[in-house]
């Protein structure tokens, strides 16, 4: 994931995570198929493995995809160290609990251990077009934490939540799907362009002398 602090430069951040030693052979299997289906492709990332058929003819793209999942289940992935994230029409392996969520929740522990936050945040806005394993983001752990509490919330154990300097309630909290009709996000935005003109009327109104900014 990658942060920038206000001033500062991006970094490049890695939260802890099992060596994927099923990587090898996971990718000669992407490989056979992407030399036998036409127009599909195969990418490896920093943290997961993905083969897109999008470009290839529906139907055949649609049959290779369910044999290669039977390969997949059937000796590249023995141990539990790694999952399969199906998409409409990809198919990545990756390690088991790297979700955009997880991420989101390893930013804030960030902004918690650098103790940047001088004042409590007014909003959380959250916008994306994520595949179903990683809506998780749209329902994160409830920001409404008093100075030196405990965070407390779904997936969060108290032994290990760090102590978040968030003063945040959680009717300020909006998640948004673009272009998806199904998801647990509370709102949706059909386009880019949709975004693109939401992000632009907030920075309006947020511009010193607009009317958001008088008493």
């Amino acid at each position: 994931m990658f942060l920038r602090q206000p001033g500062e430069e991006w970094i490049t951040m890695r939260y802890e995570q099992e060596e994927i030693s099923w990587a090898g052979s996971v990718k000669k299997v992407f490989e056979y198929f992407t030399q036998r289906t036409p127009r599909s492709n195969f990418e490896q990332r920093e943290t997961s493995l993905v083969w897109n058929y999008k470009y290839a003819d529906v139907q055949f793209g649609r049959n290779q995809a369910t044999d290669l999942l039977q390969h997949l289940g059937a000796y590249s992935l023995s141990n539990q160290s790694s999952v399969i994230v199906q998409g409409s029409r990809s198919i990545e392996v990756r390690p088991t609990g790297v979700t955009k969520g997880k991420a989101v929740d390893e930013i804030i522990r960030e902004l918690d251990l650098r103790n940047t936050m001088a004042t409590p945040i007014d909003y959380v806005l959250c916008i994306g077009h994520f595949l179903a394993k990683d809506e998780d983001i749209y329902t994160l752990p409830s920001f409404d934490v008093q100075p030196g509490a405990k965070r407390k919330g779904k997936g969060c154990q108290a032994e290990d939540c760090s102590s978040v300097k968030f003063d945040l309630n959680p009717k300020n909290y909006f998640s948004c799907t673009v272009g998806r009709e199904h998801s647990v996000a509370q709102y949706n935005l059909e386009g880019t362009n949709e975004v693109v003109s939401l992000l632009q009327d907030l920075a309006a109104a947020a511009a010193p002398g607009s009317m958001s900014d008088q008493p």
